[in-house]
Formats: C-alpha cells, sequence, structure tokens
C-alpha cells in the first residue's frame, strides 16, 4: 500500500466522501462523519498549517478514552489516529485529532 500523506487536503476530501468507521476494538467498528475540519496559525518551525478534525460516532451511551484507534475510508484503507473525547452534541460523541 502507498503512504498516505495526512494532511487538511486529505480530510478535507474524506469529509466530502463521507462513509468512515473507527475500530475502536475488535467488536467495535462503527460509522462516523467528520464534522469539523478547523485549521490555526502558523507558529515558527513547522512547514505545514496546524489543523484539527472532529469526528462524530451516533454513540451516546458509551465512549472510548483518548488513544490511537485505525480509522477506515474507501471501503478498506485505514489510518490510525490519536483520538481524544471531547463531549457529547445532540447525535453522539465526539472526537478530536490535531495536527500541529
Amino acid at each position: 500500500m502507498t503512504p498516505v500523506e495526512i494532511d487538511i487536503i486529505f480530510y478535507e476530501e474524506l469529509r466530502t466522501k463521507g462513509e468512515l468507521a473507527i475500530q475502536f476494538d475488535e467488536n467495535h467498528l462503527l460509522p462516523a462523519v467528520i464534522s469539523e475540519i478547523k485549521k490555526y496559525e502558523k507558529y515558527n518551525g513547522i512547514e505545514r498549517i496546524p489543523f484539527s478534525v472532529i469526528f462524530k460516532i451516533n454513540e451516546k451511551n458509551i465512549y472510548w478514552h483518548q488513544g490511537t484507534y485505525k480509522v477506515f475510508y474507501n471501503g478498506t484503507e485505514s489510518i490510525e489516529v490519536f483520538l481524544v473525547p471531547i463531549g457529547l452534541d445532540v447525535d453522539g460523541m465526539l472526537y478530536e485529532a490535531v495536527y500541529s
């Protein structure tokens, strides 16, 4: 498999395609959507623009602790992402990934 360039463009393309899933453990592969992509100001010493991605799953009764999880896209392709639970919204639990 060819390595994937993980940048804001990658996530913006995924957001338009939809059909994501997060593998929290061997028994929980849950559908997810990207609800927000936020750019931050550049700071000294980095070339790329820092950004965060908010993933939403439609599960309100259970959440997973921060950790590295597989995010599947395009059916079978996946990347490992460090996710932090940041709270509930009306539809489900939100998880954030930050790239700086």
